[in-house]
């Protein structure tokens, strides 16, 4: 909930610019594991029996979490996870040793799927006052993905959600430009200048492939990965340049291309101009850095991430204008 604090009911709240897991943040996260660690929300899909009443090790009632088998999962499945050893004969995070921001997004998704909160704790005694707990868990089954067309939202384990909104508290409290959303996928947030822009963009262009590689790109472009964004990016310059082919009247893309930026401009000498440079000045850099060609001599790296998310939202402002201008997006 974004009212969950006084500070978030009446403080502006806290830009979500950054896009690298801070020390602080990385110690809740590690909080919210042991949580679920301690409260047995792990302890059905990694289910300990050790019940000191059952006979048969391994097929009485479940009383906590396999942590050994947790960790191994964790250890083979995210390598860079910083772990350190404790008294479960396992191993547990690490809170001070904060991993890179992919490794802590990968545990994120990691634990989401397999919350699962008990509904009810058994106490029982089995020597001179030793207690031992017995979770139980309420039956659920997954949504049928024939079913997702009579429920917008896909159904979630209990806890789940309590999870989802907890890394979201964390996120947005921190100001991390990141988002969990009801998969239990983490992405980006995208910068503050894409953001409108992102969430308005929904081509109609007659053409389904190109809409479907616009989709591609802005999906991709959420990554937290950079090399993620920039695929994302060489994607983006593809649809450019299809875009480019779209008017009925244009005979290859130099033919086209004008033709389309005039019905854009409506009439307008003047915009049609501007619109003109605009994007003879993205062909020029798209051509002198490293997006849609490669040789040693005629193009340059991109230098950074944020020169990756400055060329990939003035390209998408561009190409949304023309699409919409052109009765090419839609409402």
């Amino acid at each position: 909930m974004s009212d969950f604090y006084y500070s978030d009911r009446n403080d502006p709240p806290t830009p979500q610019e950054q896009e690298t897991i801070t020390p602080e943040a990385w110690g809740a996260l590690v909080s919210l594991v042991d949580q679920a660690l301690d409260n047995g929300s792990l302890a059905r899909a990694f289910p300990l029996r050790d019940c000191h009443n059952h006979h048969k090790a391994g097929d009485g009632p479940i009383t906590g979490v396999d942590r050994p088998k947790l960790f191994r999962a964790v250890r083979g499945e995210i390598p860079r996870l910083p772990l350190v050893p404790d008294s479960h004969k396992a191993y547990r995070l690490d809170a001070d040793q904060v991993p890179d921001t992919s490794t802590a997004l990968d545990l994120i998704e990691f634990i989401g799927p397999h919350i699962h909160q008990p509904d009810g704790e058994d106490r029982s005694c089995y020597w001179d006052g030793m207690i031992d707990v017995h979770y139980t868990f309420a039956e659920f089954i997954p949504q049928d993905p024939d079913d997702l067309f009579f429920d917008e939202q896909p159904r979630l384990a209990p806890g789940q959600e309590e999870y989802r909104q907890a890394v979201e508290r964390i996120f947005r409290r921190q100001g991390l430009a990141f988002t969990l959303d009801r998969q239990m996928k983490v992405s980006r947030r995208g910068p503050y200048e894409a953001r409108a822009q992102l969430s308005k963009f929904r081509p109609q262009t007659g053409d389904q492939a190109l809409d479907e590689l616009f989709t591609l790109a802005t999906t991709r472009f959420l990554s937290p990965d950079l090399q993620e964004r920039i695929w994302a990016l060489e994607k983006l310059w593809d649809a450019y340049e299809w875009t480019m082919t779209l008017h009925p009247e244009g005979k290859g893309k130099k033919d086209s291309a004008p033709k389309l930026l005039r019905q854009a401009a409506g009439g307008s000498e003047e915009l049609f101009q501007l619109l003109d440079t605009e994007f003879l000045a993205l062909n020029k850099i798209g051509n002198g850095f490293r997006i849609r060609h490669f040789g040693r001599f005629k193009s340059h790296e991109l230098p950074s991430s944020e020169f990756v998310d400055y060329l990939f939202t003035r390209m998408l402002a561009a190409l949304a204008f023309v699409l919409r201008s052109s009765g090419r997006m839609a409402t």
